[in-house]
């Protein structure tokens, strides 16, 4: 059989499995603001996705409804790390209720949080000078929470350095044009160690309801690279397996989800520092 890094097929999450390991999560009916969001389980590979938070708000005071949303994902691989996940790729797209994602009055995704690209765990062959140290969140926007402690190393020269990486970014799904209705994170384990990808990732979303746009959908998807027994790769791919999560008032009124959130100031959603919310275990996560 060839190395990891030449074969790899496909792996759908289904409905049934091992022992009915991995399984969807569905709806029950009109059911609003699913907590549990999605989990998987099979060959010591887990996922799961949840939402820690909702709140319902003005994007501005006197402006549209607003939206923050905050997620919790978790991937883990076997203890003894014959699997791990190597890459991961996590997107949420919204749309309206019983519209295809990329319709002209979609939500619009206005910040999200990790935005841009971070780096961690740096590995470093054949340089002369390393300079360690703890990596400090206060001065950089975090709102991952990446599973692995320690320090991070800054080195005088680059060769052959490599990181785990994690890269934040707003996309336009479904259509050539309009503002943006996606967020997207992907996360890629240091190519040196091989140790897999941080088992924690904290991700928060605000966006814009437009008034069109009535009640609305988040549709998650999963793409992940898994290492099996350092031979092959699975592609777990969950684009058609996971239920769409609905938002719509409940008796007349939004409802919200989760703990109250400090900074956040519901009529005025645009002005929190998504920097702020949730914690931050990891302290080696920084901004490239």
């Amino acid at each position: 059989m060839t190395s990891s890094d030449d074969t790899s097929y496909l792996f759908p999450l289904l409905d049934v499995g091992p022992e009915d390991a991995g399984f969807r999560l569905q709806n029950e009916p009109d059911e609003l603001q699913r907590k549990h969001v999605a989990q998987f389980q099979s060959s010591d590979i887990t996922y799961q996705a949840d939402l820690f938070a909702v709140v319902h708000g003005t994007i501005e005071p006197n402006g549209n409804h607003g939206v923050l949303i905050i997620l919790d994902f978790q991937f883990y691989g076997s203890v003894a790390g014959e699997r791990r996940f190597k890459h991961i790729k996590v997107a949420v797209a919204f749309g309206r209720k019983d519209k295809n994602i990329g319709d002209r009055h979609d939500p619009i995704v206005l910040q999200m949080a990790p935005d841009g690209p971070f780096r961690m765990d740096e590995t470093k062959e054949g340089v002369e000078t390393v300079v360690e140290g703890n990596a400090s969140l206060s001065g950089g926007p975090s709102l991952a929470t990446l599973g692995i402690g320690g320090s991070y190393q800054r080195t005088t020269t680059v060769d052959n350095t490599r990181y785990t990486t994690l890269n934040g970014q707003k996309w336009t799904n479904g259509r050539r044009y309009g503002k943006k209705n996606t967020a997207i994170w992907r996360i890629n384990e240091n190519p040196v160690s091989k140790d897999g990808v941080p088992p924690k990732l904290r991700a928060a979303i605000l966006i814009e309801i437009p008034e069109s746009c009535g009640p609305f959908k988040a549709e998650l998807t999963v793409d992940a690279k898994v290492d099996v027994l350092y031979q092959a790769e699975r592609i777990l791919r969950s684009s058609r397996y996971i239920a769409p999560v609905y938002f719509d008032k409940q008796d007349g009124e939004w409802r919200n989800v989760g703990p109250s959130l400090a900074d956040v100031a519901p009529d005025n959603l645009s002005g929190c520092n998504l920097s702020l919310i949730g914690t931050a275990k990891s302290p080696t996560l920084v901004e490239s």
